[in-house]
């Protein structure tokens, strides 16, 4: 793990390589991951993490990627792993501004809301998050959203 790097935002795109390992760029998911158990890492996450996960496990257990009891599982670690879960009404103003202002969807922007506010990274897998927000600002604020693929193994 890079030692300048204290605190990261994670989206639900990186959430789904925990419990989904048969995806791309799991072996960097699961880095971090391990780095948020082990205490070398602070996570934080909008509250909307939880109902993306949500929705992502009921769909994973209705086509059968997943039982249902594991699944209540999975939910009771995402709670229990030490994410730090931000209530976004202390940025909801933010979000809204910068999903106006540009190609981010109001869910996306809500994480690069919390990334600015926090100044700190935002991990995610979702390619056309970090291409639009690299838009931002002619791309000053480009360092916000990082690939997971990136991330230190």
């Amino acid at each position: 793990m890079n030692d300048n790097i204290r605190t990261v935002v994670v989206d639900a795109s990186v959430v789904a390589k925990w419990i989904f390992t048969d995806e791309g760029d799991c072996i960097e998911a699961l880095n971090l991951k391990n780095d948020i158990e082990d205490g070398r890492l602070t996570a934080l996450a909008p509250k909307l993490l939880l109902t993306e996960l949500m929705s992502l496990l009921s769909v994973g257990v209705r086509r059968n990627r997943i039982s249902s009891k594991d699944a209540r599982m999975v939910l009771k670690y995402l709670l229990d792993i030490g994410i730090l879960y931000v209530d976004e009404s202390m940025f909801l103003t933010d979000s809204l501004e910068l999903s106006v202002g540009s190609q981010l969807s109001l869910y996306d922007s809500v994480y690069v809301a919390l990334a600015q506010l926090s100044r700190s990274p935002l991990y995610t897998a979702d390619r056309k998050l970090i291409m639009n927000a690299e838009r931002l600002n002619d791309g000053a604020l480009c360092y916000l959203a990082r690939d997971i693929g990136t991330y230190p193994s």
